[in-house]
């Protein structure tokens, strides 16, 4: 399993990858400039929303995820789902309950709070 800063530097060859791709297809672009303007704010943006995240969850799991019954791990679950998905969390759910018998094949549990 990669480490979290491993993720991020597979995630910027990525992205490099991505751009100079484009950068053939598009000559009309300043290569330096869009770096210096866009990719690299997003990049930093990205990165910090990143290693902010993992923190949150590893230490969700740290504390809570061996503690109280089964309420109290699907709120783990729940708050972690929350962080990952941020604004698709409830399309997410919505995807989740979708079934084979309807909208409310299955149910989300979103826990207590232990």
């Amino acid at each position: 399993m990669m480490k979290p800063r491993q993720r991020l530097r597979s995630y910027e060859k990525d992205l490099h990858t991505l751009l100079d791709m484009s950068y053939t297809r598009a000559t009309h672009i300043d290569k330096a400039k869009f770096d210096k303007e866009v990719f690299r704010p997003f990049l930093l943006m990205f990165k910090k929303r990143y290693l902010s995240t993992h923190k949150e969850i590893h230490n969700l799991l740290m504390q809570y995820s061996q503690k109280g019954d089964d309420l109290d791990k699907a709120w783990v679950i729940d708050q972690i789902a929350r962080l990952f998905w941020e604004d698709r969390y409830h399309a997410n759910v919505r995807a989740y309950c979708n079934g084979e018998d309807g909208p409310d094949t299955y149910e989300w549990s979103q826990g207590i709070p232990p």
